[in-house]
């Protein structure tokens, strides 16, 4: 594996090249004032101090230099000329006078600005330069300095396009932002260029690099064009209003009209069709989806999760313990859980669809007998109840809540028989009123399992916690990485009844009981040890056991719920301020804050008012750096439970209409304020 000293890691292309070819070289990164954690090797180096450069260079080794540093700004150039000549120049004079004498090699990424863009055609790389501006002279100034000191070396000419990192945008980031929110972008129909999306530029680098190829190299696209046209294509790959495109003309600096650069060197070794602007940006378009680009443009997902330094403190504990899995930390975390939201048990599982399983195990759901639950939920609701041979029975919701619509399902239990239990979703961390149903069902043989993955910290309107059981048999949370609290995966299932709380353990670890009460230990016994070795397997279980790494996590992050919760509610609170006067907007559970645990935050846009589909909503606010989600497809509209139950969706009018509007947007603790505010602001633009 090459070691590669990357000069600029922070820069556009370093930090594309960093992410993308990680895993392929030994990257090490000069570290400057922006601090990006998509890398582990740093090094910190003074660039305008020779001795420091070779004091780093003789104690890394690097087989490569990939220099991208520089001063790109042409109007900052031209008003701090010292400045682009140390950026641009001195750094590459430094690096040269370092290695000349060391076998290593340079790459440096150099311009296409390096002409006076008076020809009519491409620029050869063996063209006779004549730069225009500060800028193109430094960078020219760089070149003439590698060829003078260096025999190995790799100068790369070019002009590339893509996505912006947080903190620094790019020419396609203006265009489609812009665009997106109904703004006008001025590009110049003057000046022609041909550039290449950066990760196909990258790709070109990699193989220059590993054929060990030196010289000058054109990298870019077989298409001249303006940048106003380029504007225009990247609106119609995008789907976006090109008429808020305009002409611009910029006089303040004296640019080259035609930077269009040949590219016939380097497509004597790549297929022609590489070089296709169109197949560029196509590429461009579709990379956005990969995760190597979310790494570092700026975006915000609809949930995540935030870890305190305390939180990975407490889990090294556990690393170095002698206890990764079946330790005492089980039973502390089960225990505080319990203490939080007042139940008498708590059964800590794998997951919070185990728990469901586990729930409807007890619960004796089996073939001869059904269950209701929403159909606004995460299909393991439902499979849960599927997993016991039981047949699912669905209640439609209220458009209020997402949760179930207590007459409706009134109207169910009068029609259906052999139901055996009930799964109340508290959807988005709004409490189901579990205490109607108690109420309702006292003199029925029906079992309550509250499915609050979503409401650990929610409130009953009496103030007692979701999770108390005091009006169910058992409630099931989740510690996903989006939820309340997480663990990384993990479930828990709260109860006050010992019974259940006995099987739910002995289901959890495969139904085997240690040291049972049992005929064996009776009259068997020798030197009193039986108990320590013996367990017996006494009905079917499951491997559904949670870690100890991971209920330590939990524990830790259970000390700051309270946090959590009111971050959650202040982001909450404002949205419904911000959102609950803007036309095509309502609001689910608006103003309902104070006794949710506001796990989503979830709205209904009319989509055919704006003119506009769900999905290409979604992705106009995906490209402004939003996500949003879907909660969620109705879980009779999966295939599986259209080929188990024919469902008309006309007797769930209420979940089809939420289904059709319904959208989660951004909600999470680390969310700033500020940031919330231009979201809201993004969001509007996009709804107009």
């Amino acid at each position: 594996m090459k070691k590669i000293l990357i000069i600029g890691s922070s820069g556009l292309l370093g930090v594309n090249f960093i992410s993308k070819l990680r895993d392929k070289y030994n990257l090490i990164c000069n570290q400057h004032k922006q601090k990006l954690n998509i890398h582990s090797n740093i090094v910190k180096m003074n660039l305008f101090n020779k001795k420091n450069i070779e004091s780093v260079i003789l104690s890394t080794k690097p087989n490569i230099i990939l220099n991208c540093s520089g001063l790109t700004d042409l109007k900052k150039c031209e008003k701090n000329k010292k400045l682009a000549y140390k950026l641009n120049f001195l750094i590459t004079k430094n690096l040269c006078d370092v290695i000349k004498n060391l076998n290593i090699r340079l790459v440096h990424i150099s311009t296409d600005h390096l002409f006076d863009g008076k020809k009519l055609g491409f620029y050869r790389e063996n063209d006779i330069k004549n730069p225009l501006n500060t800028y193109s002279l430094t960078k020219s100034k760089s070149e003439e300095e590698i060829k003078k000191k260096l025999k190995n070396f790799l100068i790369i000419r070019t002009n590339f396009f893509g996505w912006g990192t947080n903190y620094r945008s790019s020419i396609t980031d203006y265009i489609i932002q812009n665009l997106i929110q109904n703004k006008k972008v001025f590009l110049s129909k003057e000046i022609i260029f041909n550039p290449m999306y950066i990760g196909s530029l990258i790709d070109l680098i990699d193989y220059l690099i590993s054929k060990n190829k030196r010289g000058i190299y054109n990298l870019s696209t077989n298409n001249q064009i303006s940048k106003f046209d380029f504007g225009l294509k990247i609106a119609k790959h995008f789907n976006l209003n090109d008429k808020l495109i305009k002409a611009s003309e910029d006089k303040k600096v004296l640019k080259p009209k035609n930077m269009a650069l040949l590219n016939n060197k380097i497509k004597k070794f790549i297929p022609s069709n590489f070089f296709s602007l169109e197949k560029n940006i196509k590429k461009f378009k579709n990379d956005f989806e990969k995760s190597h680009i979310k790494q570092f443009y700026k975006f915000h997902p609809y949930g995540k999760h935030y870890l305190f330094r305390s939180d990975i403190k407490e889990v090294n504990k556990v690393l170095f313990s002698n206890n990764l899995t079946q330790g005492p930390k089980i039973d502390e975390f089960e225990k505080k859980i319990a203490n939080y939201v007042g139940s008498k048990y708590a059964v800590a599982v794998s997951s919070c669809s185990a728990g469901l399983h586990l729930a409807c195990k007890v619960a004796g759901l089996n073939k001869s007998n059904k269950f209701i639950t929403s159909p606004n939920t995460f299909v393991s609701t439902a499979n849960a109840g599927l997993h016991c041979g039981s047949k699912v029975i669905f209640s439609d919701i209220s458009l209020k809540t997402g949760n179930l619509d207590f007459e409706i399902l009134k109207n169910l239990l009068k029609k259906e028989k052999k139901v055996k239990a009930i799964i109340p979703v508290h959807f988005s961390g709004m409490p189901f009123n579990t205490k109607i149903l108690k109420n309702y069902l006292r003199k029925k043989k029906i079992f309550i399992i509250e499915d609050a993955a979503h409401a650990l910290g929610s409130k009953y309107n009496d103030g007692s916690m979701v999770g108390c059981c005091k009006y169910s048999d058992m409630t099931v949370f989740s510690f996903h990485p989006v939820k309340s609290i997480a663990c990384g995966e993990g479930g828990i299932i709260t109860t006050n009844n010992y019974d259940i709380y006995l099987n739910l353990k002995k289901l959890r670890s495969h139904g085997i009981e240690k040291a049972p009460l049992n005929n064996y230990n009776k009259t068997k016994k020798r030197n009193n040890l039986s108990s320590t070795w013996y367990y017996e397997m006494q009905e079917l279980g499951y491997h559904y056991r949670l870690t100890d790494i991971q209920a330590s996590l939990g524990i830790s992050q259970l000390k700051n719920i309270d946090k959590f919760i009111n971050k959650r509610r202040l982001l909450a609170e404002n949205y419904d301020k911000k959102l609950s006067k803007i036309n095509n907007i309502s609001i689910l559970n608006y103003n309902n804050r104070k006794i949710s645990s506001n796990h989503i935050y979830v709205i209904l846009i009319d989509f055919k008012k704006i003119n506009l589909s769900r999905t290409n909503f979604m992705k106009k606010l995906l490209y402004l750096g939003i996500g949003s989600q879907l909660h969620y497809i109705p879980v009779f509209l999966h295939p599986f439970y259209k080929r188990l139950n024919k469902t008309h969706t006309n007797n769930f009018l209420n979940t089809m209409h939420y289904f059709n509007s319904a959208l989660s947007i951004p909600l999470y603790y680390g969310l700033k304020i500020s940031e919330q505010n231009k979201i809201i602001k993004s969001l509007i633009k996009v709804l107009n």
